[in-house]
C-alpha cells in the first residue's frame, strides 16, 4: 500500500539540509547519524544497521558485516526528484551474510567474495549493468524485482522471483525462477540456464531453445527446453507483442524501463499463473513494484514557489511515496 505525504519546509530550513550530507546511519533502536561519505557511515555502523544513500554517484564499498544499505532507486522515470543511486561496484564477504542491498544502479560488477561461504542475502530492486559475480560458495540469495545481466560464479540453493534477466548465466544451479521476464541480449539461441532448477511463469522474449538438464519447467511462455532429464508441463508460445500492453518495437525485442510489462486482458497469460495471478513479472507473490520503488519513502514531485511570501520564506512543496 502506498502512503503519501506532503511536506511545506520554509526557505532557511531547505538551505540547511541542501547543505547537510545526506547519508544516513539508522540503528535498530531509530538512532540516526549523517555522514558525509558512505565509507564513513559504514566505519561506524554495526550487524542489523541500516545505511540510507541518495540519489547520485556513491563511491563502492567492500562490505563485511551484517547491514542493509539501500538507494534511492535506479528507475529513471521515478526518480526524477531524487535522481538514482549509482555505484561502481560492491565487494559482499561472509561476514556480510544475512544483510541486503536495495535501490541502487551497479553500472560495473557486484562480487560476492572471500574465504568461506556465504549463506543468506537478499537483493531487492536493483539494477547490474555489469556482472554479478559469485567467486565465493554462496547459497540462500533471495533476488526480488531487479535488471540483471550476466551472472556467473559459485552461486546454489537460490530464488529469484519477479526480476528482469537480459543476459545469461553461468551458476552452479539448484535455484528457483518465478514470475521473471528473460531477454537474452545477445540473441543466440541459449540462454545457458542453471541445472538442475525450477521455473515456473516465466516469459521469455522468444520461442528459443535452450540446453539445460535435470530441470523442471511449468507454465512458461515461449520455452523450448532441451537436454537430459527435464519435466515440462503445461508451456505456451504466444507472441510479445500479444503479451504485453506495450513491449515496443521489435522483433527483437529489447527490454526497456519506458515500456508496459503488464499482462493484457487478452493474452493466454493473464490469470493463466500456478496461483491464479498473471504469468510474467506483475503475477506471483511479488508482483513487481511499479518505478522499482525502494521500501524507504521516496520524493517523486517537488514544486518551489518562484518568490518569498511577505515574511521573507519561501515554499517548496514535495509529495513523498513508500511501497
Amino acid at each position: 500500500m502506498k502512503l503519501y505525504y506532503t511536506v511545506i519546509f520554509l526557505w532557511f530550513s531547505y538551505c540547511a539540509l541542501s547543505q547537510t550530507p545526506r547519508i544516513a546511519l539508522v540503528k535498530p533502536d531509530g538512532t540516526t547519524t549523517i555522514y558525509s561519505t558512505i565509507q564513513a557511515a559504514y566505519d561506524a555502523s554495526a550487524d542489523d544497521d541500516y545505511i540510507y544513500l541518495p540519489g547520485g554517484v556513491v563511491d563502492g564499498l567492500s562490505i563485511n558485516k551484517k547491514i542493509h544499505i539501500i538507494g534511492a532507486g535506479f528507475n529513471q522515470d521515478s526518480s526524477q526528484v531524487t535522481r538514482s543511486t549509482k555505484i561502481s561496484s560492491f565487494l559482499i564477504y561472509p561476514s556480510a551474510a544475512g544483510g541486503s542491498i536495495e535501490g541502487i544502479h551497479f553500472w560495473n560488477n557486484c562480487v560476492f567474495t572471500g574465504v568461506g561461504t556465504i549463506d543468506g542475502f537478499e537483493i531487492r530492486k536493483c539494477k547490474f549493468d555489469g556482472t554479478l559475480n559469485f567467486e565465493s560458495t554462496t547459497i540462500n540469495i533471495v533476488a526480488k524485482h531487479n535488471q540483471f545481466s550476466t551472472i556467473n560464479g559459485a552461486l546454489t540453493n537460490s530464488f529469484f522471483y519477479n526480476n528482469v534477466h537480459i543476459g545469461t548465466f553461468s551458476i552452479g544451479g539448484y535455484c528457483e525462477f518465478k514470475n521473471s521476464l528473460f531477454f537474452n541480449h545477445n540473441f543466440s539461441n541459449n540462454y545457458n540456464l542453471p541445472q538442475n532448477s525450477i521455473y515456473k511463469n516465466n516469459i521469455f522474449n522468444s520461442v528459443n531453445s535452450t540446453t539445460c538438464h535435470f530441470s523442471y519447467f511449468y507454465n512458461n511462455v515461449n520455452m523450448l527446453a532441451s537436454g537430459q532429464q527435464n519435466e515440462i508441463y503445461e508451456n505456451i508460445s504466444e507472441q510479445f507483442n500479444l503479451i504485453f500492453e506495450n513491449p515496443g518495437a521489435g522483433p527483437p525485442y529489447i527490454y526497456d524501463v519506458h515500456n508496459d510489462y503488464q499482462v493484457k486482458s487478452t493474452s493466454a497469460c493473464k490469470n493463466s499463473g500456478t496461483d491464479g495471478t498473471d504469468r510474467g513479472i506483475y503475477g506471483g507473490t511479488y508482483p513487481w513494484v511499479e518505478g522499482s520503488i525502494p521500501s524507504n519513502p521516496h520524493i517523486y514531485f517537488k514544486q518551489v514557489a518562484e518568490e518569498t511570501n511577505a515574511n521573507g520564506q519561501l515554499q517548496i512543496h514535495f509529495k513523498v511515496r513508500t511501497n
